[in-house]
């Protein structure tokens, strides 16, 4: 048998002399009151402790992370800059419009619309209401179902460097002095706008550039009055004007997520280089990516979750359809996979289609061609519905990626005195191939008579007021710097496993003092109640007669 007293005595020992406030003084305490005060305040210590303990311990294991802005001293970079026109039919080459004009494209829609039996649409269409047969034909009269009925590799090697929409540019370095880097001019097919162009300063340039200024020109002289009504919404801008993205060399900009600029204006955006850093699972519950590139095979961009998503929607419109959305990006082996085919063109339908000429007589035929370039429509369309797509699960935002912020100012531009100016220097020169002098015959009079001394200026004046052809289609958009000292917001573990431990030793020992000594005096105890025990069985098994 163990000896209680002695175990007793050792755990009296224990209390008299432990580190663990009032536990002492309870054992100590001569007087019931004062060993009942104390036992309820130990008890109370212990309670506000334990509470204090699973609520730093629950708050650990729930991740939270802060996110710092700091100023950094390194040099910032000077961004890629990609303008689309927002009516891409104004960009559209002759040998394009030649073939199938775009009147002739909205005439052919009308006609499939009209002609078109729903009822035996829709039995050869499962799942199709006549609402959304309506609404996937009324969607070919978007710039996406005109440019769908080319062969997408001719579009894709469209790619030439002349500047149709970027008339001049400018730069200015830190000193504000005007300065001359080495401007890489680059077309970019993109699936919403047609073509866009890319502008871009040499790489050991970009930190030496301040500002950029462009003069654009959107060739505003539509032939078409859409017919219908208005459809709202839709991925592309209805509006009149270009769509501008100032984004991290390397990366692709991302069109639907620019700005959209109306000509005769001057638009003035002061941008600050952002450092974007995130953590990882389990800080941040949809994890982040350290994936920096795609396969310079596939895009040549860097990494975005935008792309990715992209990518993702348009292989589940291949797997699913055998064909490529024209409103998303694709990439050379999806194309390859699907032969070159998009889901609304009709050259794909039928087997003896020769060209675009000929659209018009598969669009009419409601019988066969039609019933079946709906097929691909909804097939297209279910394949996209983002809401039941794994795409955005699957692609991750990068754990470290630079953008730009902004803030922007407009105003109405040019100033009415310098309507001629800006003619004289980007109209009748000749040298941009998209603009047609004759359309500005009203502006060469004027200039003619401000040289020919035939007309005061303040009558000039009064007709430029009249006049709106400048205003319409030209625009200036500068791009400054607000500070050249990136700023870097980053994500931070707010209790790292340094902090979590300091702040159990602070809880221990402001409740109770307990410390590290405390659990060597802990130990102590544990291995003298096991002495004793062993040291009085020892002594029973020797008995003084057995020695």
């Amino acid at each position: 048998m163990v000896n209680k007293n002695k175990i007793v005595e050792e755990v009296k020992l224990f209390c008299e002399t432990v580190t663990i406030r009032g536990i002492s003084r309870i054992v100590k305490s001569k007087q019931n009151f004062v060993a009942f005060t104390w036992s309820l305040v130990v008890m109370v210590c212990s309670g506000v402790l334990a509470w204090q303990l699973q609520s730093l311990i629950v708050n650990y294991f729930n991740y939270p992370f802060m996110t710092t802005i700091t100023e950094q001293s390194e040099e910032p970079v000077f961004p890629t800059v990609t303008v689309c026109n927002l009516n891409p039919i104004l960009m559209a080459k002759p040998e394009y419009t030649d073939i199938l004009s775009w009147s002739q494209h909205l005439k052919n829609v009308m006609e499939a619309t009209i002609k078109t039996d729903y009822d035996t649409l829709m039995k050869n269409v499962s799942e199709l209401s006549k609402h959304d047969a309506e609404d996937l034909i009324k969607d070919l009269e978007s710039p996406g179902g005109y440019f769908s009925n080319f062969p997408l590799r001719n579009l894709l090697d469209d790619s030439d460097s002349d500047t149709n929409l970027i008339m001049n540019y400018s730069f200015n370095g830190w000193d504000w002095m005007r300065y001359e880097p080495n401007v890489t001019l680059r077309s970019q097919w993109d699936s919403n706008y047609y073509k866009c162009y890319e502008i871009d300063v040499r790489k050991e340039e970009k930190g030496s550039v301040r500002s950029m200024s462009l003069i654009l020109y959107i060739n505003n002289f539509p032939s078409v009055v859409m017919p219908g009504l208005y459809q709202f919404g839709g991925l592309t801008s209805k509006a009149t004007g270009v769509r501008i993205k100032a984004h991290y060399p390397g990366t692709r900009g991302d069109m639907k997520n620019g700005l959209s600029l109306s000509p005769g204006t001057e638009s003035t955006f002061y941008i600050q280089m952002i450092n974007r850093t995130r953590l990882h699972s389990p800080y941040n519950k949809e994890d982040c990516t350290d994936q920096n590139n795609f396969s310079p095979d596939e895009t040549g961009h860097l990494y975005s979750r935008e792309d990715c998503i992209e990518y993702c929607l348009q292989q589940q419109v291949v797997d699913q359809c055998n064909c490529v959305s024209i409103d998303h990006l694709f990439l050379k082996a999806q194309l390859e996979k699907v032969y070159y085919k998009s889901c609304g063109n009709m050259s794909n339908i039928g087997g003896d289609y020769n060209g675009p000429q000929n659209a018009s007589l598969y669009y009419g035929n409601g019988n066969k061609l039609l019933p079946d370039i709906v097929k691909l429509l909804t097939c297209q369309k279910k394949a996209l519905q983002i809401k039941s797509s794994p795409c955005l699960k699957k692609c991750s935002a990068p754990c470290s990626e630079i953008r730009y912020d902004y803030q922007g100012l407009y105003a109405s531009w040019p100033d009415v005195t310098q309507h001629l100016s800006v003619y004289k220097s980007y109209v009748k020169n000749g040298m941009y191939k998209t603009i047609h002098p004759d359309l500005f015959k009203s502006y060469e009079d004027l200039a003619n008579q401000k040289s020919n001394g035939t007309m005061n200026d303040t009558e000039i004046i009064k007709k430029l007021n009249e006049l709106t052809l400048i205003k319409k289609n030209f625009l200036q958009v500068n791009i400054v710097f607000e500070s050249n000292k990136p700023l870097l917001i980053e994500d931070k573990e707010m209790i790292t496993p340094e902090t979590m431990l300091s702040s159990i030793g602070g809880s221990l020992s402001l409740w109770l003092g307990i410390t590290i000594m405390t659990l060597a005096e802990l130990v102590e105890f544990i291995f003298n109640l096991i002495f004793v025990a062993f040291h009085e069985k020892t002594e029973k098994k020797i008995q003084p007669n057995q020695r």
